[in-house]
This record gives C-alpha cells, structure tokens and sequence, in this order.
C-alpha cells in the first residue's frame, strides 16, 4: 500500500543568496539589464523603483518611459542609456509572508567612439603598409585593439607579417607585404561595455602576375614552317598595366635550361580580347620546343608562366658547316682529317652523316683539280685516306667538310689546307755542347736543324735532350726531357751534384723521334754553401747608409769554392724587400 502526502513550504522573500550588485555600469546609447533574482514561496510580485518612486510595470502603461522595460521574468531591461537613466534602482519582493529589496547604483558612461580611423593604404610588393586606429572611451575602463583580415583574426605573434606595438595602440604594421596581404581590414576596439569597428582596404602593387594559357595557335605558314604564333592571356596586373613581355624556350636539346630567346613591348604584342599573341623565329628545325611568358610593368618582371606543351617544328637540312677542320696525327702516308660534329640540336633532322671531300692544290690558275669524296654516315668527327706515295709525307691539300642529313644537304666548311702526315725526320741537331748550370742543372746548346720538309720531313715540334750517368749507366737508361719550338738550348735540372753525365739531343716531329746526335759529357758544380753568416751586427754609417758586419763562413770539399756574400735590405715599415748588394771576398 502507497502513501502520498503534499508538503508545502513557504517563506517570505529573500535576497541573501542572489542580492543585486552594488553598481552596475551601462554606456550611454547602449542597454542594461538589471537581474532580480530572490526566494520565496510562494513566488513573491516584483515591482521595481527608480530613486524610491515606483516604476510601472509595462512600459506601455501611461507614465512608463519607452526605454524602461519591466521583463516577465522579473528582470529591468533598460535600452538607449543616456545620463538621465542614471540614480539608484531597487527591486523590491513581495508575497504574503512578508517583504524584501535590494538596490543597485546604475552609472552611465560615455560610449567608445572611433577618433582615428584607417584609410584606404596602397603600398608596393616588399614594403611597409601603416593601418592606423584610435578611439575614445571613458576613463576607468580597458580599451584593447585588435584586428582582422578578410574577416580572419589576425595574430601578430604567428605571423611576421604584421606588427603591433601592443594591444592597447592600435596601429597596425603590415612589413614585407605581399600580393596575398591585400584586402579588407578591420579595427576593433573593445571595452568591458561596448565595441566600435572600422574597416580600411590595403591594395598590393608590384610586377605583373604570370601569365597562364600559354599555347602555340598555329604555323605561321607552309611557306615558312619554323615561325609560329604563340598566344597566352594575362594575369593579375598588380595595379599597373604591362609595358612588355619575354618568352623563354626550352628546346628537347636543352636539358633543364630556358633560354630568353624574345623581349617584346606591348606594342608589338597582338591583341585580341584577353588574348595576346606574338611571333616566334629562328626556331631550330627537328626541335621540340616548350614556352614560357613573363610579363613586365614599371615595377619590374613578374614569375614565368607555366610551361606550354611541347612543340614540334619540322625538320630541315642542317644550317651549320662542320666547325674546326684540322689535321690530324695519322701515319705516314695517310691523310687524317678531323672537324667538330654537329651537335644534336643543329642537326636539324634523322639520317646525320657527313661529306668529306680533298685536292691536291691547283698549281695554275687556269686548271682546277676535281675533288675527291667520301661519304660518311652517322655523327662522326674524322676521317682517315691513304696517299700513295712513300714520297707524299707532309703534301699540303684543300680540304672540305659538309654535313646532311635525311632532309637535304648542308654549307660546307671553308677550305682548309692542312698536311698529310710527317715522316721520321732526318735531320740531326749538331754542335752540341754542355756547360755546368748549377749543382743540380746543366744547360745543353746546340745548333738548330733546318725546319724543312726535306730536313724534318714534316713540321719540327721540337727537341729532346737525352742524360744518363756517365759511370753506372748507358745509354738505354737515359733520362728524355722534352722541349716544344725551334730552340737552339735547353735547361736540363733535377742532377745529382758533382756528378758527370752524357748528354744528346734529337729533334722529333709527329711522326717520332729524330736521329740523336754524338753524347758530350759534362760534370754540374759542387753544392752551394750550406752554412750562413752569423754575428750580425748592423751600425749606422751615414744619413743613407748602414755598416753590416758579420763572421764568414768556410766551405767544405763537396762546396763549390766560396766566391762572396750576398746582403739584403728590407724596408722595416713596408716589410718589403728593397736592396740586394753582392759583397765580394
């Protein structure tokens, strides 16, 4: 069995757990709302007094102020506060077991008011842009600034971009700006009983924006297939109109390198609508070729424009002559010829060979003597044909090089006139002699070959001296030192001092070695001292001179015998060499 049983309490009104707050503060123009929260039961009537007299309780009743608002919930609502709101307000609770109130001080405050507001700032790619802000509130309260972009709240802290001095001023530092920092700015300057805004637009101006659409539109025609029209539109103009464009290349020769090839001003630029167009020349026929625009304004080149899709342009005979035709080494009667082969990108096509072609020079200008020819595929760079004739060593001939390829045939090289190869020569350097250099050198002479063809047997390249031993070696274990020109001595070192050696000397050409000449022998010098002076004192002797004394030194029997002193003076202040004076013994 269930027994319910109804208890209920009551208890007259009371503010001790939720009395009104001693002040409250409202701003003027702004709204208020004034809590009244008492207990009681049964729920007490709430009445309202203004400085001790009774507010009505609907503002529609006659007498009540419009912007006094008496809520259901027991609530004061007050809107639109000028100074006259302000006095001591009290709320006041009754039921039948009794009565109680509690008051509240309303103070009313001057609103915050935007004094300084930011204007429209137009700053230039990389600058500084200055926002300003100021505002007035009443004193006793907390003004912080604070800022948004787009409508995005702006933390100087994360981003290095912008700088505050702090949030209590309120300018607004932009550095380094850049293209992406234009837009709309918003100034918030917030107390504890209002908020005020204002908004500023910054404008970025700079080079122009890349370019995008890059395409080729067409040939320029079939009677000359290797020009073509290359279109693209423009991008973000960055406050300044285009003053002129370049186009860069990169052809499928050129690895990962673009080459400007064309500067255009906008003049010469075609235009229709957002199209713009240009003619492209000297492309490479047998290339690919890929574009790329960069527009430019007062402020200088914008970035280039993404990459065009590659474009073939037909191929051709190659433009270029075979470059550097020169002789070769080869042997004896043969005639070597070598050039520099075209590389890829000027071979215009498949099918690269080249046409080598040589004469005899004609001995009177009424004959001519016809070309020989040889056709030679592939990209190779020589060439090498045999001259019969143990007698046609070093023959002098014209010479021609001609690249082709599937497309047609190419210039020819000028003509060049080089050598068959050289023979051994014959000559024999004589009149040969060594003197003594050094401890370590010997300095050979000789008498010169006639530089010849009957006598070198080609071109003399130069000579070479042949040492060795005189005592513990021969001639097999000569040491060759090598000099190039037409010289008539020769500075032979890394000796032995003291030390006797046979000397020779040859004359070589590209085809070898010479004849060598009789051996002369020839001992280098004892050593130079090994000791030096000591004991050296320095006097001053005159206005432009100085006294040096010093203790000698005495040679030993390996020294070469002692011939005098050599003195330096050094400048001290300059620390340079200045004088050197020989001193005899």
């Amino acid at each position: 069995m269930l027994l319910f049983v109804r208890i209920k309490i009551a208890f007259p009104p009371s503010f001790k757990k939720r009395p009104l707050e001693s002040t409250t503060i409202g701003s003027l123009g702004g709204s208020v709302t004034i809590l009244c929260h008492p207990e009681a039961a049964p729920s007490p009537n709430i009445t309202w007094l203004y400085e001790g007299q009774v507010i009505p309780g609907d503002s529609g009743q006659e007498g009540t102020p419009a912007h006094l608002q008496s809520l259901t919930s027991g609530h004061l609502r007050i809107v639109n506060l000028s100074y006259t709101d302000q006095g001591l307000y009290t709320c006041k609770a009754v039921n039948i077991h009794g009565t109680v109130q509690s008051s509240t001080e309303l103070t009313v405050l001057g609103r915050t008011v935007m004094v300084e507001r930011p204007s429209t700032v137009t700053v230039v790619v990389n600058g500084t842009a200055l926002l300003s802000c100021r505002a007035s509130y009443s004193p006793g309260l907390e003004l912080v600034y604070t800022w948004s972009f787009n409508d995005q709240s702006i933390d100087p802290e994360q981003d290095n971009n912008f700088k505050m001095r702090s949030p209590f001023t309120g300018d607004l530092y932009i550095v380094m700006t850049q293209f992406r920092h234009a837009g709309v700015y918003t100034c918030t300057a917030s107390t504890q009983l209002d908020f005020v805004s204002t908004s500023a637009t910054l404008s970025v101006l700079g080079p122009p924006g890349e370019p995008f659409g890059v395409h080729v539109v067409k040939r320029q025609s079939s009677i000359d297939p290797y020009i073509i029209h290359l279109a693209w539109q423009d991008g973000a103009t960055h406050g300044r109109p285009v003053q002129a464009y370049s186009i860069f290349t990169k052809s499928n020769y050129s690895e990962s390198k673009w080459n400007m090839i064309m500067n255009i001003p906008l003049n010469s630029v075609t235009v229709e609508g957002t199209l713009r167009s240009v003619k492209v020349l000297h492309l490479s026929p047998g290339s690919s070729y890929r574009f790329k625009v960069l527009a430019i304004n007062i402020y200088g080149a914008g970035p280039t424009s993404a990459p065009s899709d590659e474009y073939p342009i037909p191929g051709a005979a190659p433009s270029k002559a075979p470059a550097n035709v020169r002789r070769g080494k080869g042997k004896v009667g043969s005639l070597h010829i070598v050039w520099e082969p075209l590389p890829p990108k000027d071979q215009h096509g498949w099918g690269i060979g080249y046409i080598v072609e040589w004469r005899l020079p004609r001995q009177d200008v009424r004959t001519e003597n016809s070309w020989e020819k040889e056709l030679l595929p592939g990209n190779v760079s020589e060439f090498v044909t045999t001259i019969p004739g143990r007698s046609q060593y070093y023959v002098q001939y014209e010479v021609r090089v001609t690249a082709y390829n599937m497309f047609g045939v190419g210039r020819s090289s000028p003509i060049q006139y080089i050598q068959s190869a050289d023979d051994i020569p014959v000559a024999v350097p004589n009149m040969v002699w060594v003197e003594a250099y050094n401890s370590t050198a010997l300095m050979v002479h000789w008498t010169p070959v006639p530089n010849t063809r009957d006598s070198m047997k080609g071109r003399l390249r130069g000579y070479k001296v042949n040492y060795w031993l005189r005592y513990g070696e021969d001639e097999n274990q000569a040491t060759q030192a090598s000099f190039s020109g037409q010289i008539e001595q020769a500075l032979v070192i890394g000796l032995l001092p003291d030390t006797w050696y046979y000397v020779s000397v040859q004359v070589y050409n590209d085809a070898g070695n010479g004849q060598k000449s009789e051996k002369y022998p020839q001992k280098t010098f004892r050593r130079a001292p090994r000791m030096y002076p000591t004991e050296v004192h320095v006097h001053s002797y005159s206005s432009d001179s100085v006294m040096v004394s010093f203790r000698g030194v005495s040679t030993k029997v390996e020294e070469e015998p002692l011939q005098g002193y050599k003195a330096s003076a050094v400048n001290a202040a300059k620390l340079v060499a200045s004088k050197t004076r020989q001193i005899g013994l």
